[in-house]
């Protein structure tokens, strides 16, 4: 219940209460400038970009420290990202070293291969040439064997002469 004091006024804690003469008047003013406030305070509350009302609005709507709050979340995770970012850049690095050394060692075994087919093919050659040296010794030898049997025909198994078998000898080259 209220206390009323001798001049009509109503007292509470022990102190009057004026009543403003029209609460009409003051609560549409009072509405306006809260939603104001509140509108300017929902903005994004940068201090580059601010003018005056703007710039009163976050302070006094926290806005100011809602956008320091979400630099904040928006630097730990970009750290983070960083942070996975070279994680998977060391990773990416180690697999290439790993890849150059197993080119690398397939390049040397290669190396060892092509070492042993040069020198296989350097066993031919020389084989190939060893061949036509004693293919063309066998056809020199062939040679006086076929001139050796011709005079050796004509020679006489019983009773050769000395030139005959000066003959035979000289083609034969002292076997």
């Amino acid at each position: 219940m209220a206390r009323y004091g001798e001049s009509g006024m109503q007292i509470k804690w022990g102190m009057p209460i004026k009543r403003v003469g029209n609460m009409k008047k003051i609560a549409p003013a009072f509405l306006g400038c809260t939603v104001f406030l509140a509108a300017c305070s929902a903005q994004q509350c940068d201090p580059n970009q601010a003018d005056l009302f703007t710039g009163v609005g976050c302070s006094v709507g926290d806005g100011y420290q809602d956008r320091t709050d979400l630099l904040k979340k928006k630097y730990a995770e970009a750290k983070l990202n960083e942070g996975q970012q070279q994680k998977q850049a060391l990773t990416a690095q180690q697999q290439a070293i790993t890849a150059q050394k197993a080119v690398a060692q397939r390049r040397a075994e290669l190396m060892q291969v092509d070492n042993k087919a040069w020198q296989l093919r350097k066993r031919v050659t020389q084989a190939q040439n060893s061949k036509k040296t004693l293919s063309r010794e066998l056809k020199a030898e062939k040679a006086k064997l076929d001139q050796f049997d011709k005079v050796r025909a004509h020679t006489s198994s019983t009773n050769p002469s000395e030139k005959e078998l000066n003959a035979l000898t000289s083609i034969l080259g002292g076997l």
